[in-house]
């Protein structure tokens, strides 16, 4: 979809993405951890948009809004493991409106052309909760490979999840494997 944008949050998403996640909290609730974007208040939406604003002035999260064709229709976040391990967990979430329409899939492909571009990553990962089949399929179609579940990962909607867990490699990497000292 060549109407799909991806860029850096700024300040002045601030009101359409607040605006954005309360029309949503019906679709989202229970699918992303709670106070992001879930939050029960807009003062509480403005905290969460500042935190977030600041962990990527900080470096140690990048963090994205997904446009249509000019429009603000969801986000997405990397956030960072750097060292040795060079890892990014993604998460991400897109109104209800135009979900299931290949959005977010060129939105995470985007992603990952950021993440094994200029952030340097060598591994995405994501979580996933098992009856989330649109968003299982929207990684795999990126070359997300499922690696089990991970028990008790994710607290949603009042009650701790076992995740599918999914992690994508550079495409450079070479395959190799090392096992053991």
């Amino acid at each position: 979809m060549s109407q799909v944008a991806l860029r850096t949050i700024t300040e002045r998403d601030r009101v359409p993405l607040r605006e954005l996640t309360r029309r949503n909290v019906p679709h989202l609730y229970g699918m992303v951890p709670m106070g992001e974007p879930s939050c029960d208040s807009d003062s509480e939406r403005d905290e969460w948009i500042t935190a977030v604003l600041a962990a990527v002035a900080s470096g140690s999260r990048w963090f994205g809004v997904i446009e249509l064709a000019g429009d603000l229709v969801g986000a997405l976040s990397l956030s960072f493991t750097r060292g040795h391990i060079r890892s990014a967990t993604l998460g991400y979430w897109v109104d209800a409106e135009h979900s299931g329409q290949g959005v977010t899939t060129e939105a995470v492909r985007q992603a990952l052309d950021l993440a094994f571009g200029s952030l340097g990553m060598h591994r995405v990962e994501a979580y996933v909760r098992p009856d989330n089949p649109g968003s299982l399929r929207v990684l795999e179609r990126n070359g997300f490979q499922r690696v089990g579940v991970a028990r008790g990962q994710m607290h949603l909607a009042g009650r701790w999840w076992d995740m599918v867990y999914l992690d994508c490699l550079a495409p450079w990497d070479d395959g190799v494997r090392l096992v053991g000292p």
